[in-house]
C-alpha cells in the first residue's frame, strides 16, 4: 500500500514538473542522502582515494544483503590499471565506449578522438561540454589492434597530444595525467548519456500511461514505476538544473537544451532495433568480435519479446500518440504517432540492455585514472549510490509479477530465453583472461560480482 501511495504521488509530482519532494522528504531520494553527506574533497593520493572507493563500494553489498566478497567483485577490475595496456584495451570493448572508436593511420590501429574532430558528432559535443570544466586535454588515444582475433584484440599503444604534436608514451612520467584525463571525458560523457536515458524512459512510460490503451499493456511498461519518475526529476533537478554532477548547469546553455531535445527524439522516433547495435554501437568495426558480450544477442530477445506482446493485443492498441519530449514540460498535447511495439523496444533497450552496461564502466571510475582536481565531491557517492539494489526489487523478465496479465506466457518466454543466452555469454567470457565482462551472464555469475543491476529492472 505504501508504496502504491509513492507510485501515485512520483508519478503526479513528474507529471506536473513539482520538486517539492526534495524538500519534504514525500518520497524517499538517493539525492537527499547525496546533498546531506560529507562534503569531503576527493584525496589526490590514488591509494588513499581507492581504498575509501574499495570499502565504500563493500559497504553497499553488505548492506544490499549479498554474501559476497569485494574480492570476487573487483577480481577482474584492480585499482591500479594505467600501465595495463591490454586492460584499457579491453575498457574500451567491452562496454559502450566502443562506440567511440574509428580507423587510425592503418589496419593495425583503431583511435579514439578527443580533440574535438571525431567522426562520432556525440562525442565532439558533449566533450566540449567538459573539456574548459575539467581542464581535459585535446588527444587522440591510439590502439593497437588485432583484427583476426575473437578477443583480447585492443591494447593501448599511446597517446597523441593534438595542440602540441607530441606522442606520450606509457614509460613517460605524464602518462598517467594524460590516460586519466582521456578515460575521465569519456567516463563522464557516458555518464551524461546515461543521464538521458532516464529522461527517455520516463518519457514514454508516462506516455504510455496517459494514453487510453488496456491496462494490461500499461503494465509491460511500470515494472518499475516507482524508480522511474523519482529518477527522472532528480536528474533534471539535481544534474542538469544545479552543478552537482557536471560541475556547471548544463540547463542554462540553450545550446545544450536544443542538443540534447533533437537528441532524445530522434532516439526515439528513428530507433531501429534491427540495425542499432550495427550503425550506432559498432559504427564499422568488425561485427565477428567479440563487442560487449550478449549486447546483440539480448537486442534479437527483445525484439521476439515485443512482438509477442503485439500478437496477444488488440489491434486498436497498435499505436499510441505521442507528444515530443521538452525539457521544461512532462506532458504535453500529443503531436505524432508511434508504434507501441518500438516503445516497447525502446524501453527494454535502455532499461535493461544499455542500461546494465552501467555497472561495467563505473567500475573503471574506482580506478587510479580516474581522477580530476575539479570533478564533485559527491562524484563516488552518486556512482555507488547507482549501483545499490535490494534483493526484493523486480527482476527483468519475472514473469510472477504479471501473474493476472495475460501477458504472463510472454514473460515466461522472455525468461526462459534470458537463461538459455546468459549461459551461452557465460562460457563465452570464460575466455578472456584480461578481462570478464559479467553484464549478460548466469544469475550465479551476476550473484557473486554484485552485478545485479543487469537483472533488475531499475533504471
Amino acid at each position: 500500500m505504501i508504496k502504491e501511495i509513492i507510485n501515485i504521488l512520483s508519478y503526479e509530482y513528474y507529471k506536473n514538473d513539482n520538486y517539492n519532494y526534495f524538500n519534504d522528504k514525500i518520497i524517499p531520494s538517493v539525492i537527499s542522502d547525496i546533498l546531506n553527506s560529507d562534503d569531503n574533497e576527493i584525496s589526490s593520493d590514488s591509494f588513499v582515494r581507492c581504498s575509501k572507493n574499495r570499502n565504500d563500494l563493500q559497504e553497499k553489498i553488505k548492506k544490499n544483503g549479498y554474501n559476497t566478497s569485494i574480492e570476487e567483485v573487483l577480481k577482474y577490475y584492480p585499482i591500479f590499471v594505467s600501465n595495463k595496456l591490454d586492460l584499457l584495451g579491453e575498457y574500451i570493448s567491452n562496454t559502450l565506449l566502443c562506440k567511440f572508436l574509428e580507423e587510425g593511420k592503418n589496419s593495425n590501429e583503431l583511435i579514439i578522438k578527443l580533440d574535438g574532430n571525431s567522426n562520432n558528432t556525440d562525442l565532439n559535443f558533449f566533450g566540449s561540454q567538459f573539456k574548459k570544466l575539467y581542464d581535459l586535454k585535446y588527444i587522440i588515444l591510439v590502439y593497437d589492434y588485432d583484427k583476426f582475433k575473437e578477443i583480447n584484440f585492443l591494447k593501448l599503444k599511446y597517446i597523441y597530444h593534438t595542440i602540441n604534436n607530441t606522442i606520450i608514451l606509457p614509460t613517460d612520467f605524464n602518462w598517467i595525467e594524460y590516460v586519466s584525463s582521456g578515460y575521465f571525458e569519456l567516463l563522464t560523457i557516458l555518464t551524461l548519456e546515461h543521464a538521458l536515458w532516464h529522461l527517455i524512459t520516463s518519457h514514454i512510460t508516462c506516455v504510455v500511461k496517459e494514453n487510453n490503451i488496456n491496462r494490461e499493456l500499461v503494465k509491460v511498461f511500470t515494472m518499475s514505476e516507482d524508480n522511474i519518475f523519482t529518477k527522472a526529476i532528480e536528474i533534471k533537478k539535481l544534474f542538469f538544473e544545479s552543478p552537482l554532477l557536471f560541475n556547471t548547469i548544463l540547463y542554462d546553455d540553450p545550446i545544450f537544451i536544443k542538443y540534447i531535445t533533437k537528441w532524445i527524439n530522434e532516439f526515439i522516433y528513428f530507433y531501429d532495433i534491427d540495425s542499432y547495435f550495427n550503425n550506432k554501437i559498432l559504427r564499422k568495426l568488425n561485427p565477428l568480435q567479440q563487442w560487449i558480450p550478449g549486447f546483440k544477442e539480448n537486442l534479437n530477445l527483445i525484439k521476439e519479446f515485443s512482438k509477442s506482446i503485439i500478437e496477444k493485443t488488440d489491434k486498436n492498441d497498435y499505436y499510441s500518440h505521442i507528444w515530443s519530449w521538452k525539457y521544461n514540460k512532462n506532458v504535453d498535447r500529443y503531436d505524432k504517432i508511434i508504434e507501441v511495439q518500438k516503445l516497447i523496444q525502446l524501453n527494454y533497450t535502455i532499461g535493461y540492455i544499455l542500461h546494465s552496461t552501467t555497472f561495467e564502466y563505473e567500475k573503471i571510475f574506482f580506478t587510479e585514472i580516474i581522477y580530476n582536481k575539479k570533478m564533485s565531491s559527491k562524484t563516488y557517492f552518486i556512482l555507488l549510490s547507482t549501483l545499490n539494489f535490494n534483493n526484493d526489487d523486480p527482476l527483468f523478465g519475472d514473469y510472477k509479477y504479471y501473474d493476472d496479465n495475460k501477458y504472463k506466457e510472454s514473460f515466461e518466454e522472455l525468461s526462459k530465453n534470458l537463461e538459455k543466452i546468459r549461459n551461452k555469454i557465460s562460457q563465452q567470457i570464460k575466455k578472456n583472461t584480461i578481462f570478464q565482462s559479467y553484464t549478460f551472464t548466469d544469475l550465479s555469475n551476476i550473484i557473486s560480482h554484485h552485478n545485479m543491476n543487469t537483472w533488475n529492472t531499475f533504471i
